[in-house]
């Protein structure tokens, strides 16, 4: 079994990239084989509207799209992180959101993988659950299965949810920040999230 990772944040190796690993640390942990994608490696183009994938089943923009795809199209499951800059995923991530748009137009070419998904933001309610909402979106639009933690002791149900946040001084105001690798429950709750895209791979797939 096949599960890719993507980290949609310009940054490699910074925080994003942290819990998306620590999910695929999870799915290895079920058995399952893992490669990491940053997408920030790959040159995509902004989808310019030629409307080619309504009748063929490819993208007419050649560009580091089609190696991103091929990945994709060989994994069994998909876990996608996202910084949150403002209220939605990154303009990175979206780029390439939108260029997917012929994996279901012809064809659906991603139906039944399984999709799970990360935010990481600066603030405690920073539009984490805005973005993992966007890319629950994507993967329904294309025909995947959308899974969260679901994990006994997990104590959070939409998915892999980051605060940088740790504490304010009230007497200055100023706000004192974390790693992601700080934040126990982001942590706790991605490991679980790539565990249980294996498990609901396993049963499908099997």
């Amino acid at each position: 079994m096949k599960i890719v990772g993507i980290n949609g944040s310009p940054r490699k190796g910074k925080n994003t990239s942290y819990l998306v690993e620590k999910a695929l640390e999870g799915a290895r942990a079920m058995g399952a084989e893992t490669e990491m994608i940053d997408l920030v490696d790959f040159r995509i183009e902004h989808c310019n509207g030629c409307n080619h994938c309504l009748t063929h089943d490819e993208c007419p923009i050649d560009d580091g799209m089609n190696s991103v795809v091929s990945l994709l199209l060989d994994a069994d499951g998909i876990i996608i992180g996202t910084p949150v800059y403002h209220l939605n995923v990154s303009g990175l991530l979206k780029d390439f959101m939108d260029r997917s748009r012929y994996l279901k137009m012809v064809e659906f070419k991603m139906k039944n993988k399984i999709g799970g998904a990360i935010a990481v933001a600066g603030l405690r309610n920073g539009g984490q659950e805005l973005a993992l909402n966007a890319l629950y979106n994507y993967f329904l639009g294309l025909g995947m299965i959308v899974v969260g933690p679901a994990t006994d002791g997990i104590r959070t149900t939409m998915g892999g949810i980051g605060t940088l946040y740790k504490e304010i001084d009230q007497e200055n105001g100023r706000i004192y920040y974390q790693r992601s690798s700080d934040d126990i429950l982001a942590v706790d709750s991605c490991f679980a999230l790539g565990k249980r895209v294996v498990e609901v791979a396993g049963a499908i797939f099997s």
